[in-house]
């Protein structure tokens, strides 16, 4: 019986599937690409470089073909992880690129990370807003 308390103890740190549901929203039709680093919350300030990531993924889409909500499902132990998120888009001419970092917890649950209004906002600064008309002179 006590084997089986042991086995259920360490089950939740061997590497199983998640669901991770990455919100784009209406933004979606900018994006072409998104870029999705899974690593240890701990490390978030001091990370330097690939090493540190537990695992990687990057999405390709052409322009207009990337869906509202991205899935992925990494394999990964139960727990809690700083989930870095790089989204490139375009906006007119210009290719920009959003980086943004989130906590996760990650166990029999489904994760959703909301990055609409980021993605969003990051369009709206990259659209020039035309000057006012002049006025008539007297």
């Amino acid at each position: 019986m006590a084997g089986l308390g042991v086995a259920f103890a360490l089950s939740r740190q061997w590497p199983r599937e998640h669901t991770v549901r990455i919100v784009l929203g209406d933004a979606a039709k900018a994006v072409e690409e998104v870029r999705l680093r899974y690593g240890d919350p701990a490390h978030a300030s001091g990370r330097g470089g690939d090493d540190d990531w537990q695992r990687e993924v990057i999405f390709h889409y052409a322009i207009g073909r990337a869906p509202r909500v991205v899935s992925h499902e990494p394999r990964l132990p139960d727990g809690d992880y700083d989930l870095e998120l790089e989204i490139g888009m375009r906006a007119g001419q210009e290719r920009r690129t959003v980086t943004s970092h989130r906590v996760v917890h990650l166990d029999s649950d489904s994760a959703q990370v909301d990055v609409a209004s980021t993605v969003r906002d990051s369009l709206l600064e990259a659209t020039p807003v035309p000057p006012p008309p002049p006025l008539p002179l007297p």
